[in-house]
């Protein structure tokens, strides 16, 4: 799949339909969360490196992409995720409350800084 073929839209709505997620890549990661698809990443962005260990995904589902084992540890955690779909779902679920929460805050921190340092939205 392409971001250049498909939109945000479009790339959530079949990485949600996903059995299980292997990537190397952030957006993908999080646009695949809210459905709770089990997923490892294969990593060398500190992006998804930060968003892992915020999961508590990292390490055990965090391979790094130099790593001298990287194919025969990326088929075992594939096979032990296939074999036990629900293997994530607690910590995908409080992942994911734990990154929506932050998100919503985003908007409090962004108007305090404004604020302090300019003026609101909407003010002159």
């Amino acid at each position: 799949m392409s971001s250049n073929e498909y939109n945000a839209s479009q790339m959530t709505s079949m990485l949600s339909q996903l059995d299980l997620l292997v990537t190397s890549r952030y957006h993908s990661a999080v646009l695949s969360l809210r459905a709770l698809v089990p997923q490892i990443a294969v990593g060398h962005d500190p992006r998804l490196t930060s968003f892992y260990q915020d999961l508590h995904l990292f390490p055990d589902y965090f391979l790094h992409h130099d790593d001298p084992n990287l194919w025969e540890d990326l088929n075992q955690k594939i096979g032990l995720l296939l074999d036990n779909t629900d293997l994530q779902k607690d910590t995908l679920e409080e992942g994911l409350t734990q990154q929506v929460n932050l998100s919503q805050k985003n908007r409090i921190i962004l108007g305090e800084f404004l604020k302090e340092n300019g003026t609101m939205p909407g003010e002159d």
